[in-house]
């Protein structure tokens, strides 16, 4: 909380917050029991500039869920392909397995590159979620 105070003791002395420390701050601040209004004489910006900016924090949102079902997805290809991997050397269909281990490549290679490029967003995404559910549901169903 200490560095939310920071930036509003900016806003207080006058500056014009950049986007990011906005969104930052509304992110903490929009906690469902303050209205626009309320939130943008705080941030001291307008009702609009509010709205429009809830709307950023929302596509977020929703580009992380996009970004959870899509590690999902590379999960199960992992799993599936394995398990047919098994399946080929059991019945001796080497084809099958060289087939497979390519494909087995393809999908191990996306998930490398998804794993590179979002683990430290999806720490960042599992964070906001638990917020954003402590703040609705009120912290009493915790994610683990």
């Amino acid at each position: 909380m200490g560095e939310v105070q920071t930036i509003l003791d900016r806003v207080k002395a006058g500056e014009r917050l950049r986007e990011s420390d906005r969104l930052e701050l509304l992110e903490a601040l929009d906690d469902g029991t303050r209205t626009a209004a309320d939130l943008a004489k705080l941030l001291g910006v307008t009702e609009r500039q509010i709205r429009r900016d809830r709307a950023k924090l929302r596509e977020r949102y929703a580009q992380a869920l996009h970004d959870f079902a899509i590690a999902g997805e590379l999960y199960r290809q992992f799993q599936i392909t394995l398990s047919r991997i098994d399946q080929a050397i059991e019945q001796e269909n080497y084809q099958r397995v060289r087939a497979l281990a390519a494909r087995w490549g393809v999908v191990e290679g996306f998930g490398k590159l998804a794993i590179h490029y979002q683990i430290n967003e999806i720490e960042k995404i599992i964070e906001e979620l638990k917020k954003l559910k402590s703040r609705t549901w009120g912290g009493s169903h915790a994610i683990n």
